[in-house]
C-alpha cells in the first residue's frame, strides 16, 4: 500500500526537511536541480539524478541548492519485499544514479500512482503492488549496473548464513553464541565479519530484521501487538512497545494508526 506520494518542485535548499525516523520506507528520486540527504552528522554532498532508499528508522532529512528549486518524485511503502529489503545495507541505505530514462520512468509512475489516489478503485491495491515491485526492481537493476557506494556490498557467507538463521528463529530472539554455534562460527569471529560485510555489530544487524519485521506484520496484517511481539522476539505487546517507540519515534498503535494514503500535489 502507497502511504505517501510526492513530486513536483521543492525548495530543499531554503526549507530543508529535519532529520527524523520515517515510519515507512522512502523512495526519493531527483529529476531536476539538486538534493541530498542530511544525516545526524551532518549533510551529504548535493547531487542530481539520484535514486535514494531509506528502510524505516533511518535517521535522515533532506537540503537542496539554495539557488534553484529541485523536482522530486517520493514514494513511501510500510514494507517492501524480503528479498528487495536484504539488498539495503543494514544500517544504511541504497543511492542509485538515473540516466534520463530512468527519471522519466519515475515521473511516469509518479502521475500514474497520483491520479489512482485521486480516483481509487477496486484494482489500486493491485496498482500499487505492481508499483512498489517496479520500483524496487529498477532500485536493484540500477545497483548492480551502476552502484554508487554507501555501504560494502560484499556480504561473507558466514554473515549470510547467520542473518538466515536468526530469521528462521526469531520468535526466539537468539543470541550471539547460539547464531555462532549453528554456523559454525566463534562470536569473536562473527563480529569481525559483520563489521566488515556490514559496517556494524551483529546486534544492530539482528535488532534491524526484528523491526522490519514487525513493521511488516502492522502494515499488512490485522495481528494483535502480543502476537508480532511473539513472533518477532520481542517477549511481550509492552517490551515490543517501548522498545519500537525508542527506535522509530512512534508508538506501533500510532504507526499502524498513520498508514493511510497521502497524496501530495505538484508544487510549480
Amino acid at each position: 500500500m502507497l502511504v505517501y506520494l510526492g513530486r513536483g518542485g521543492r525548495d530543499y535548499g531554503n526549507s530543508p526537511l529535519k532529520v527524523m525516523r520515517r515510519q515507512a520506507w522512502e523512495f526519493q528520486a531527483v529529476v531536476a536541480g539538486r538534493i541530498a540527504p542530511v544525516f545526524e552528522d551532518g549533510p551529504a554532498p548535493l547531487r542530481s539524478n539520484r535514486l535514494w532508499v531509506f528502510p524505516p528508522g533511518h535517521p535522515h532529512g533532506w537540503h537542496g541548492d539554495p539557488a534553484a528549486d529541485a523536482e522530486v518524485v517520493v514514494f513511501h511503502f510500510p514494507s517492501v519485499a524480503a528479498a528487495f529489503g536484504e539488498r539495503v545495507p543494514v544500517g544504511g541505505h541504497l543511492e542509485v544514479a538515473l540516466a534520463e530514462e530512468d527519471r522519466a520512468r519515475l515521473v511516469d509512475l509518479a502521475a500514474r500512482a497520483s491520479a489512482e489516489l485521486a480516483r481509487p478503485h477496486r484494482l489500486t491495491h493491485l496498482r500499487q503492488d505492481h508499483l512498489r515491485l517496479e520500483l524496487c526492481l529498477l532500485a536493484v537493476d540500477l545497483a548492480a549496473s551502476a552502484p554508487v557506494a554507501t555501504a560494502s556490498n560484499r556480504v561473507h557467507p558466514a554473515v549470510e548464513r547467520a542473518i538466515h538463521w536468526f530469521e528462521q528463529h526469531l520468535s526466539e530472539n537468539p543470541g550471539l553464541d547460539a547464531v555462532g554455534r549453528a554456523v559454525g562460527a566463534s562470536p569473536a569471529h562473527l563480529r569481525r565479519l559483520f563489521h566488515e560485510s556490514l559496517g556494524c555489530a551483529p546486534a544492530e544487524a539482528f535488532r534491524r530484521i526484528r523491526f522490519q519485521r514487525a513493521a511488516d506484520a502492522m502494515a499488512e496484517t490485522r495481528d494483535t501487538f502480543e502476537t508480532i511481539a511473539e513472533r518477532c522476539g520481542f517477549g511481550s505487546a509492552s517490551a515490543f512497545s517501548r522498545a519500537f517507540k525508542q527506535r522509530m519515534g512512534y508508538p506501533p498503535r500510532e504507526w499502524r494508526r498513520g498508514l493511510s494514503p497521502r497524496p501530495v500535489p505538484s508544487r510549480r
